[in-house]
């Protein structure tokens, strides 16, 4: 999950490819890595894009841009050389964080599943156990 998280942020063409990459080189699950990049769609990309830029900017203590009325190519091309640099920190940065905290929450997780299914089955156990001695 965290390898997914963490490239659904990446600015960067086939972000599913990075996700299955790192879902390879760490051992996780490919399926849901690949899944999770689809967090970031063209629906989402543009309001999530721009918090992370607005994110590496306050990170680098340099002053937003606004966006234009209307957002053109030309205006994106003009002005890529003094956003492209808070926007990539922006987005690692908050790839990172969301990576780590889902990866620390999906083990959390997992161990409370983990317990609950012992113990579950302790109990039945258990009551196997005093059947039988009956």
């Amino acid at each position: 999950m965290a390898a997914g998280l963490f490239a659904a942020f990446i600015p960067m063409p086939m972000q599913m490819l990075l996700a299955a990459f790192l879902a390879v080189w760490l051992r996780g699950n490919l399926p849901i890595a690949v899944g999770l990049v689809w967090l970031t769609n063209p629906i989402t990309m543009p309001p999530i894009f721009y918090c992370t830029y607005q994110l590496g900017a306050w990170l680098m203590d340099v002053a937003p841009r606004s966006l234009p009325d209307e957002l053109t190519w030309a205006w994106i091309t003009d002005e890529l050389s003094t956003l492209w640099q808070p926007f990539l920190l922006g987005s690692v940065i908050t790839g990172l964080v969301s990576a780590a905290v889902c990866f620390f929450l999906t083990h959390w997780l997992w161990h409370l599943h983990v317990a609950h299914s012992w113990r579950k089955r302790c109990a039945q156990r258990r009551q196997q156990h005093e059947k039988s001695q009956q």
